[in-house]
């Protein structure tokens, strides 16, 4: 189809322009890399599930939201009791009106005025102390897809999340009054020494589960009917392979063999 006298590529043209040569060395490279993560992660989550589910009876509130959308209506209704709460859609129809008339006001700003729901203090609290404290702290907007989350949550989580948050902004506060700077490497290391007693528990709670899993990489002696998904043994060997090819992709790169030892213990 040509109007001016110009030939425009086919969309096989495009794909024959494409330099897939060029992309096929990163690909394959970051590939491996991305697929030996994914997979260590999947042989954790198989791991620990009969641990967390079975063993410890851990709660998954949020997973009763996908069990309501798709529970089977009673015999004679054509919608599950979700569908046909009234409260449902009074909330669906209040958020879908918010957010739409948000999207609205992007493309027809003269027609649809802007419905704002955060707020933004930044110019308020341009002084001393407040200037130290983060961006966060000084703008937010409402997030409904949070408020939902945090539903299913407990309240002594969900306070400790806000107040948390508030005692950070008082301590950077302080350290800015003291013309020390409270870098962005600073908050990850507190955040990672957070998580190492959070993993010690997790790993101690879960020993014995853990031991069985040893034991079963190590001989034959499992009952098949603790397997729900894949035998331990395999999952167990497929993650150590999954870690150390995450190890040899480092020491190729650069890393040294007890830096990249580190890195995955950190992971």
């Amino acid at each position: 189809f040509n109007l001016v006298g110009i030939s425009h590529p086919s969309f096989i043209g495009h794909l024959r322009a494409i330099p897939w040569s060029a992309w096929l060395t990163p690909t394959v490279t970051w590939g491996i890399l991305v697929g030996a993560v994914l997979g260590g992660i999947l042989c954790v989550s198989l791991i620990f599930r009969h641990q967390w589910a079975e063993n410890e009876r851990l709660p998954v509130p949020l997973a009763s939201i996908y069990v309501s959308l798709i529970e089977s209506p009673d015999p004679g209704r054509c919608f599950n009791e979700l569908f046909r709460s009234r409260g449902f859609w009074a909330a669906f129809g209040l958020v879908f009106i918010l957010q739409g008339l948000g999207a609205l006001h992007v493309y027809y700003p003269r027609y649809v005025p802007e419905v704002s729901m955060g707020f933004n203090l930044t110019h308020l609290m341009a002084d001393e102390p407040w200037v130290y404290t983060e961006q966060e702290f000084k703008s937010k907007q409402l997030s409904f897809t949070i408020v939902g989350i945090l539903f299913f949550v407990q309240g002594k989580l969900g306070f400790s999340l806000w107040f948390i948050f508030l005692v950070v902004q008082v301590a950077r506060m302080m350290l800015g009054g003291m013309q020390v700077e409270f870098t962005q490497g600073m908050e990850m290391d507190q955040t990672f020494g957070a998580m190492v007693p959070f993993a010690i528990a997790i790993l101690w709670v879960g020993r014995h589960h853990l031991a069985m899993v040893a034991r079963r990489m190590l001989r034959r002696d499992a009952d098949p009917s603790y397997d729900r998904y894949l035998p331990y043994g395999v999952v167990g060997w497929a993650f150590a392979i999954t870690q150390l090819t995450i190890i040899a992709w480092l020491v190729l790169a650069g890393v040294s063999l007890a830096g990249a030892v580190v890195l995955v213990l950190m992971l």
